[in-house]
């Protein structure tokens, strides 16, 4: 067997097909990294382990990488805010009552009246919303920009809450 360094993160394994100790794939996986720390004197505690394998003419050779800090991943929800302009104030309802009836309450939603359309800013909106939404009314581009100029030059019809606000009290 050759044990060779390629970086300080990187080892390669060469065993020969007589030196190759048991047939069993996962027990093998386990000689090798035994081989490893042992050998090498590595530290995989904490830390995320790649182990490729190749065949050779001659035998197997092992590529074996130990990243030290492992890095953790979080999902982030999409936390945008979407913007859609309704022509009409029939469609600006309809899409608001078809939002609450699906149970789409998004809290923080507001609407806007500027230059005689309605618009309905939901923030943190799941694609199922916004396919909805768009079923009554077009999105906006660039909606922080847009959300800016609807708080400038639009007339704020509600604050918080809208699709619930709105739709209860025409359910009244």
């Amino acid at each position: 067997m050759t044990i060779t360094r390629i970086n300080e993160d990187t080892l390669m394994f060469e065993l020969k097909h007589e030196e190759v100790p048991v047939q069993d794939e996962e027990a093998l996986i386990y000689y090798v990294l035994d081989l490893a720390v042992t050998a090498e004197k590595l530290d995989i505690k904490n830390s995320a382990v790649l182990l490729e394998l190749t065949r050779s003419a001659h035998g197997l050779v092992f590529m074996l990488t130990v990243r030290k800090k492992r890095k953790h991943y979080k999902i982030l929800r999409k936390n945008s805010t979407a913007i859609f302009g309704f022509e009409r104030l029939d469609d600006f309802l309809s899409c608001i009552f078809a939002m609450y009836r699906a149970n789409m309450n998004y809290p923080e939603s507001s609407t806007y009246l500027m230059s005689d359309r309605y618009y309905l800013c939901v923030k943190g909106v799941g694609t199922g919303a916004e396919v909805l939404m768009s079923q009554y009314g077009a999105q906006v581009g660039n909606a922080r920009m847009f959300l800016s100029r609807l708080a400038e030059h639009g007339n704020r019809l509600t604050a918080q809450n809208s699709i619930a606000l709105i739709a209860e009290s025409f359910e009244r």
